[in-house]
């Protein structure tokens, strides 16, 4: 990977990118993390540009979402524009959370962990999707959702759950 988010313009571009991103999927933030295998207080904020992801798993996101890590750390031509509501509406959606705007340094390399997971993240991850599936069937047989979205919404759920499941099947091979 190129640069290295060091100042709080990169961050924000970075938080940006994944946010939209993530939503062009239609995959919530809970979502994201669970298929990274982070908890939700690690993804959220990415997206809220408090801290930027280690540059090795800025390359797995960029991966995931079907582009570069440069991708990722370039803005949009209208970045002026897309930046102020950016802002507006991360701090609209923090409201209330006795969370604070600051910019952090980015997180260190994630290090092996010592004990394993006890929580059951693939049944949750299961039932996410099985949610997720039957919310966007209900939207369109009710005529909410266009033909056309809703065949682009099932297909980023298919490469949701074909990704996640690589990420498992990688997890459970034995080191060599």
């Amino acid at each position: 990977m190129g640069r290295v988010a060091r100042s709080e313009e990169d961050r924000l571009i970075i938080a940006y990118n994944i946010r939209k991103k993530r939503k062009e999927r239609y995959a919530s933030s809970g979502q994201c993390a669970a298929a990274f295998k982070v908890p939700h207080s690690q993804w959220s904020p990415w997206e809220a540009a408090r801290r930027t992801p280690d540059p090795e798993r800025l390359d797995k996101i960029a991966s995931f979402f079907n582009c570069t890590a440069n991708d990722l750390l370039t803005p949009p031509d209208n970045w002026h524009e897309e930046k102020a509501r950016f802002l507006r509406e991360r701090d609209k959606s923090s409201k209330g959370k006795n969370k604070k705007n600051t910019i952090l340094e980015p997180e260190p390399a994630a290090k092996p962990a010592s004990e394993p997971d006890n929580r059951d993240s693939d049944a949750t991850d299961y039932i996410s999707i099985i949610t997720m599936l039957a919310k966007v069937q209900s939207k369109y047989d009710k005529g909410e959702i266009p033909p056309e979205h809703f065949e682009a919404k099932m297909r980023s759920i298919r490469e949701f759950v074909t990704f996640s499941y690589h990420g498992m099947m990688n997890d459970k091979q034995p080191a060599s």
